[in-house]
């Protein structure tokens, strides 16, 4: 065998052994601690180059991405050595960008098995020749590696700098996740790094500028990336019209709810509710031009339905906002939706002001007005009714898996560097300078600061564009173009009103028992037909009928009953099994 061939082969095979290496996520050759680091135990701190994947919109051109990338990078290479590679993908092409890069890693790393698998064949085949591979090697011929060695160049102002690595082929660092059903993708595949280590060691920071509720719910068996913080959820306000409340002496400190609320002892609390429905009652029996009682239809809040498409279902409860549930889940005490007292009180209550013709569609013509109304929407609704209407919390924003696997970052198990990424990710997360880059660009090409009002800044370009939900914790910097960063007190204060669903991560929807929430989907939609339709002189009839109905009914039973064989999935054995792990 010609014996620079045979050089070759065995450059090759030693080019393989590192590869693999630097494919494994557990065998990064940098830590990033300097523990297991000689080069940076010793105050030497190796250069790295890692890549950043995120969408981006269409209208963003690659010039001003790199732009960017070179105002991150004077800061990220003196403060972490770290070089930054930005691939900013059109949203609509994020996904199947990011799977497309994985499966080419996936590709080299199967051909570099197969090459590596043909290369111990030819050793044994030489052996059983008596012939050793490196017998071949022309001793002037040296074997590449792909060792990343610390290089300086002389800059413009002759001074030496240092040189970064290319990213290589097989290399895949940081990445968005965006979505519940993405984010255990990844996690279960093994195509994210769990993070736990890190968030109790150098990252440790993050846990105190993230939501909690959103790093406790990303915890699958453990965290595999880290939630963009942002506002959760929206309120229910209910809105008493100022002029009218005063003007017929209702204090409007009476007015705390459109609900009743339950005692201890399941009794209702009706004040509240009843002072709420004799203002509505008045304003209605005195017919003012212009005036809507009621501005819509008010349903009870905070409910769950467990159906396979979120409507409305005869499986659903009222969640608290301590998380904790009505009933008894080690004794299977769960109960329809109709079996719940406070939505047969508020649905006849509303059929009864139907009735008497004092509930509006939800909307009022511009001149018109309306004395009571829920409304939903975030903190800014405050501002749009606060002059007009004194405002309540009907009901307090509630964080569901929408919310919380909105925008997340991993690191792929193909990264150079677990640590060092996390280094990346931690900066984006609490620090304004650099997250403001990533957010809206460089200082003075694409944006600057307001020279009217030193707290806001104003666009210079139309040609780098981000969503600030992707980009990192969105109360790290500027809310928008023009808009002061106390424009996040409010939105912080949306945050801790809120509350978080008990149920996210609660899969219970599964190929055993599909068919059987396709019948209660259909049994559930026949329901509310029904009862939409009956009037408050009947209401309480039909609703009695079903409940007596759905007492031997085949389909709740076989929801509701005690899982007895490995071969059901019953909703109940599942919600029992999901809310004792918690």
């Amino acid at each position: 065998m010609n014996k620079k061939l045979i050089a070759l082969i065995l450059g090759l095979f030693m080019l393989l052994s590192v590869l693999f290496t630097g494919c494994n996520g557990s065998n990064n050759t940098e830590t990033g601690t300097g523990e297991d680091n000689p080069t940076e135990q010793s105050g030497e701190r190796k250069v790295m180059t890692l890549s950043l994947w995120l969408p981006t919109d269409p209208s963003t051109t690659q010039a001003a991405v790199k732009k960017v990338e070179k105002a991150l990078n004077e800061i990220t290479e003196l403060k972490f050595s770290t070089h930054l590679e930005i691939h900013a993908i059109p949203d609509g092409e994020y996904q199947e960008a990011i799977d497309a890069k994985i499966d080419s890693i996936a590709d080299v790393e199967q051909r570099i098995k197969r090459e590596s698998e043909s290369l111990k064949q030819k050793e044994i085949e030489l052996a059983e020749q008596g012939i050793r591979m490196d017998e071949y090697v022309e001793p002037e011929t040296e074997a590449e590696t792909d060792e990343e060695t610390v290089e300086t160049m002389i800059d413009e102002e002759g001074e030496a700098v240092s040189v970064y690595p290319e990213v290589r082929e097989d290399q895949l660092d940081i990445f968005l996740i965006r979505g519940y059903d993405n984010y255990k993708r990844y996690a279960e595949s093994e195509l994210a790094e769990m993070l736990d280590s890190e968030l109790t060691g150098n990252s440790r920071l993050l846990r105190t500028y993230i939501y909690p509720s959103f790093l406790e719910c990303v915890n699958q068996g453990g965290i595999y990336a880290i939630p963009n913080n942002h506002v959760i959820g929206e309120y229910q306000y209910l809105l008493i019209n100022k002029e009218l409340a005063d003007k017929y002496d209702y204090d409007e400190s009476e007015f705390d709810s459109l609900e009743f609320t339950e005692s201890g002892s399941g009794k209702f609390k009706i004040g509240s509710f009843a002072n709420c429905l004799n203002f509505i009652v008045d304003i209605g029996d005195m017919h003012l031009d212009g005036v809507t009682p009621l501005l819509g239809d008010v349903e009870v809040g905070n409910m769950v339905y467990f159906s396979s498409d979120g409507n409305w279902s005869l499986l659903g409860d009222r969640i608290q906002p301590d998380y904790s549930y009505k009933y008894n889940i080690d004794t299977s005490e769960l109960v329809t939706t109709l079996d719940l007292p406070i939505v047969t009180e508020v649905n006849r209550t509303m059929k009864q002001l139907e009735a008497l013709g004092y509930v509006g569609d939800g909307t009022v013509k511009e001149g018109e007005k309306f004395a009571v109304g829920v409304v939903k929407g975030d903190f800014t609704l405050k501002e749009k009714y606060q002059d007009d209407y004194y405002i309540k919390i009907h009901a307090v924003p509630y964080a569901d898996e929408d919310d919380i696997f909105a925008s997340m970052f991993a690191v792929s198990p193909y990264t150079k560097s677990v640590s060092r990424s996390m280094e990346i990710i931690t900066y984006l997360n609490t620090n304004e300078t650099f997250r403001t880059i990533l957010q809206y660009g460089v200082q003075g090409v694409h944006w600057d600061i307001d020279p009217n009002n030193p707290d806001v800044i104003i666009k210079r370009s139309d040609d780098y564009k981000m969503n600030i939900v992707d980009t990192g914790n969105i109360f790290m910097t500027y809310p928008d173009y023009g808009v002061p960063m106390s424009y996040w007190d409010d939105a912080k204060q949306q945050n801790l009103d809120s509350a978080t669903s008990p149920y996210v991560g609660f899969e219970y929807l599964t190929d055993n028992n599909l068919e059987e929430y396709g019948k209660l989907a259909a049994l559930s939609a026949k329901v509310k037909a029904q009862l939409d339709e009956s009037t408050y002189e009947n209401y309480q009839k039909v609703a009695n009928t079903w409940k007596r109905e759905l007492v031997d009914n085949t389909i709740i039973k076989n929801m509701l009953k005690e899982k007895e064989s490995e071969m059901e999935d019953p909703f109940v054995s599942m919600l029992q099994a999901y809310l004792k792990s918690k």
